[in-house]
């Protein structure tokens, strides 16, 4: 985890971004514990590439119907890599 991500995901939250996930290629017990310390909706791991490219074009997509702010959609990847 870098050392801002606490508090990027706090800011995000201040702007009213109210749905953060994390999606990790780490074991899926590092990535809940992780997000447990930093109070995410959702958490996924063991996830190579293609996955995470996956879960962010259906984000979009849900974006494009309403269901999800843009914001949502295309901070994801500030914080975890």
């Amino acid at each position: 985890m870098k050392p801002d991500t606490a508090d990027a995901i706090s800011m995000l939250r201040k702007v009213g971004i109210t749905h953060v996930e994390m999606l990790s290629g780490d074991k899926q017990a590092l990535v809940d514990k992780v997000a447990d310390e930093l109070q995410l909706e959702q958490a996924l791991g063991d996830l190579l590439p293609q996955h995470k490219a996956e879960r962010i074009e259906t984000l979009q997509k849900q974006r494009a119907e309403g269901g999800v702010s843009w914001a949502t959609a295309s901070t994801m990847r500030l914080c975890w890599h």
